[in-house]
């Protein structure tokens, strides 16, 4: 109980923009999780992602892709590789990836992650609206700044 209240704790601090007690909270949440629940827990996969997007925020994406790639190994395990759980983990990595200037294997998971998760919870979901903003990114990375606005469009769809 103390862990998950503590992670939910780090996701208020992290939306506030204290990233500080956010980044120590959620590894204060890993920390309990992982002596009280063992190291593949899956509640410790989506604390991670909370501890990633800290990480990404303060440009530490190799950091934060660790971190990313052992929660899409959790959510894997628990859920299987389709659950949305998983996907919206492969996505977040997708971005990391972009960030690195990985582009071509961002992309393949970027798209890989939107065709999945929209058949899944519909295009409409905040998740998929999401990934579609982070493929306009990559898309603007690379120069295609028509299918850029195109996704961007979509993204911020209310």
């Amino acid at each position: 109980a103390v862990a998950d209240f503590a992670g939910s704790l780090a996701d208020i601090l992290y939306k506030a923009g204290r990233l500080d007690e956010a980044d120590s909270l959620y590894r204060q949440a890993i920390a309990i999780d992982q002596r009280t629940r063992g190291p593949d827990h899956v509640a410790i996969a989506g604390i991670e992602m909370g501890l990633a997007r800290v990480r990404i925020d303060r440009g530490d994406y190799t950091g934060a892709e660790a971190l990313v790639r052992d929660a899409v190994r959790i959510r894997e395990h628990a859920s299987g590789p389709e659950s949305p759980n998983t996907v919206s983990a492969e996505g977040l990595l997708g971005m990391v990836l972009s960030r690195e200037h990985r582009y071509s294997t961002a992309d393949s998971l970027l798209r890989y992650s939107i065709a999945t998760m929209e058949r899944q919870v519909g295009r409409e979901h905040h998740d998929v609206r999401e990934l579609y903003g982070w493929l306009a990114d990559l898309e603007d990375a690379r120069g295609q700044h028509a299918e850029a606005t195109r996704d961007r469009a979509i993204a911020s769809v209310h």
